[in-house]
């Protein structure tokens, strides 16, 4: 008759609805810090509170996307223009769905450069993206509960 409620640990709560750097600033030295690339709270919206889930769509990122990265990083230097299309668009939303806008962005960068044929803003795009890709990954490798 009732709908089944999951009750949420403050940890789960205080990661809701607070931004990674409102709690990472008294656990991390500042000098530490590194701006953060994931959208830890509106990620956890989209999983809707969900932990298991958030976690397995974190570890799914973990090893897609590194073949991704590969896959379009060849399509560049072969200069498949359709390919890179393809590519760029399923980063871009891959980034999107798990709240890492400014690689979503980068890879729109990509993407529309290779839709109008313009190599040489795919090379300088790609390289932005790259990055990108690299700072997620290091962020979701740190071994923090991303719950």
């Amino acid at each position: 008759m009732y709908a089944s409620i999951r009750v949420l640990n403050f940890y789960d709560l205080f990661c809701l609805f607070l931004p990674r750097e409102a709690f990472m600033s008294s656990v991390v030295p500042s000098t530490l810090q590194i701006p953060s690339i994931f959208d830890r709270a509106q990620f956890m919206i989209r999983c809707m509170g969900n932990v298991a889930l958030s976690e397995k769509l974190i570890a799914t990122l973990l090893t897609t996307l590194p073949v991704d990265k590969t896959l379009l990083q060849g399509a560049i230097e072969t200069k498949d223009m359709t390919l890179m299309v393809s590519l760029a668009h399923r980063l871009r939303g891959t980034a999107a769905n798990v709240c890492a806008i400014s690689l979503s962005e980068s890879a729109l960068r990509v993407e529309q450069a290779a839709r109008e044929d313009q190599y040489d803003l795919v090379h300088q795009h790609w390289l932005e993206l790259s990055g990108e890709i690299e700072k997620l990954l290091e962020e979701l490798s740190l071994g923090v509960r991303y719950a």
